[in-house]
Formats: structure tokens, sequence, C-alpha cells
């Protein structure tokens, strides 16, 4: 056996050796092969990636439905200017269609505050609307009203005003921008010759921070003060109501705080969230930590949370990871 190799082995060589120019032709020819299998793979891997990050653009599996755009006068306005689609359309989608899972409708209402000589508006969106949709149903009086009266397709100005007066619910409909940090001069003994205050602005869904610099420019309407960005504006989408998760929620919710609803609201906080929902991974924050709406200290110098509320929070999070899972 060895010996038939050998000499086969040897065979080999002595032709290569005598057919020099053949021999180059035919490693030529497999190395140009090879080259054009891998480039061909390349080029489908690449386009393959490219198509699959313009849907995760989008959101995961994410159709998105618009309104017809709107005729009158003989000027057309722009697609989904007019909103004449209902929530009775959505369910009709989810029920007509095997295909779609879930559907989560989206409703923009927009609101001009005006204060003396300035106007600003007010909306609420996504997860917003339905925050306060089921507080109003936990809520009683004028509060109660008031979250109705600003969730219709016509907020009420001067519901959106009484509403703007309590400062957790302001931040939920509208951006915000607040001085957190101010400096001034450059010896104790001196006049100070320069100034400069930090505003820390939190900017609803749908908005830009170029929006909101020229909002700031015309507000403040004075050419010796130069407004600048301390970071890169990174916008993203706000994630879709996830019907499994609000039930695992809702379900483990009922067993450690009976009684207690289970209500969606947008975090006016900023978290690192959005760089999934940009590559179509929708995002959650959800602790199950009681807390004081009316006594918020998060950053603060005195930041603390109740002891009892933080050992449940450990034993429910578990519990609530599990039952995503698919475990019991």
């Amino acid at each position: 056996m060895i010996a038939t190799f050998l000499s086969a082995l040897r065979m080999a060589t002595s032709a290569i050796v005598r057919n020099k120019l053949r021999t180059a032709l035919t490693m030529l020819g497999i190395l140009i092969g090879v080259a054009a299998v891998v480039v061909t793979t390349a080029i489908g891997t690449g386009a393959r990636g490219k198509i699959n990050d313009q849907i995760a653009g989008l959101g995961s599996n994410l159709m998105v439905v618009f309104p017809q755009a709107n005729q009158a006068s003989g000027a057309r306005g722009a697609q989904g200017q007019a909103a004449r689609l209902t929530e009775a359309d959505a369910k009709a989608l989810v029920h007509g269609a095997t295909s779609i899972a879930e559907a989560a409708p989206y409703l923009r209402s927009i609101a001009q505050l005006v204060y003396e000589d300035r106007n600003v508006s007010t909306q609420v969106i996504g997860t917003t609307r339905g925050y306060f949709t089921k507080l109003s149903q936990t809520e009683k009086g004028p509060l109660a009203a008031d979250m109705r009266a600003i969730v219709g397709t016509k907020p009420d100005p001067a519901a959106i005003e009484r509403m703007s007066a309590l400062p957790h619910y302001n931040a939920q409909i509208r951006t915000t921008c607040v001085p957190t940090r101010l400096e001034a001069g450059h010896a104790d003994n001196a006049l100070p010759q320069i100034a400069r205050a930090m505003v820390n602005c939190r900017i609803l869904p749908g908005h830009t921070a170029d929006e909101v610099q020229q909002t700031l420019e015309k507000v403040l309407a004075d050419p010796k003060l130069a407004i600048t960005r301390t970071g890169k504006e990174i916008p993203g989408k706000p994630s879709p109501l996830d019907k499994e998760l609000f039930a695992a929620v809702e379900k483990l919710t009922a067993k450690y705080w009976p009684g207690t609803p289970v209500v969606p609201m947008m975090s006016t906080g900023a978290t690192d969230g959005k760089f999934l929902r940009n590559i179509g991974i929708p995002c959650y924050g959800h602790s199950g930590l009681a807390s004081d709406i009316a006594d918020v200290r998060a950053h603060g110098k005195d930041e603390r949370v109740n002891i009892k509320a933080f050992a449940e929070e450990q034993q429910y999070l578990y519990e609530l990871v599990k039952l995503l899972a698919g475990g019991r």
C-alpha cells in the first residue's frame, strides 16, 4: 500500500516537472474558480445583510399602515395627515389576516399652548396615550376628566394647561428643557465675564434636537447667547406594546399586588434602549419597584428606595424572567 502511494507520488511529481506550463495553468484555473466562488458568496451575503438591515430599520416583522393622502380644493396633503384609520381598523387587520399577530394603533394628537407672546406645540403619542387612557380609569374627579380630555382627537387646551402644572405629567406630554448646572466667572474677586448653563432636554419621540434648539433660540431671542450641543443626536422610535410581555406582567402583578392596574407609560429618562430599537429589537423598561410618584430622587445626592419594595422587586423580577422564558 505504501509502495503504491510512493510510486504514484513519484509519477505525479515527474509529470509536474515535465509539464510546467500545463501545471501553472491548472493551478491558475483552480485559484480563479475558488476566488469566483468566494466573491459570489460575499456579494450574496452582503446584499442579504443590507436588505435585512433595511427591514430591521422598520422594526422586527413590522408593517406600517398609513391612511391615504387627503386632497381638498385641489391641494394634496401629506400621507397620513388625515386620521381616517380607527382602532376598529386595527382589530379588523388582526382578525382578517392570519399572518398578522398583533396591531398597535398609533395616534398622534397635537395642541398649541399659548402663554403671553409664546406658543408651544404639545402632543400625546404611543404609550403615553395608553398611559393616560388607563390611568383615567383609576383616578377620580377633575384629574381623571383632564386625562380623558387630552387623549382625544382634539385635545382640550385647558386640560393640557392643568396637567402641565403637575411635573410628572408635564414631562409625559411634551419635550421639556431644564437648566441643571450653572457656571459663571473665572475668579472669586472679579465680576463674571462669561456664564454657562447646561440645559437638559428630554425630547418626545417624533421630534428632533434641531427643532428643540430652534425653539430655544426663538424663546431666548438674544443674539449674544450661543447654544451648542454637548452630544450627537441618535433618534429612536417607540417600541410597540408587546401582548405576551404585558400579559406576563399583569399575571405577576395580580399575585404580588392584587388590585393594582398595569399601565403602559413612556419613561421620561434616557436609556440605551434606542440602540436596540433602531436595529429592530423592541425594548421595554420594567422593574416592579414600588415608589412614590411625587418623591422622585433619581440621580440626586439623597437617592433612595424602600427596603421592603427592593426585596419584593428582586423576587418579582426573578419570577417574571422565568415566566417569559417559558418556565412556571
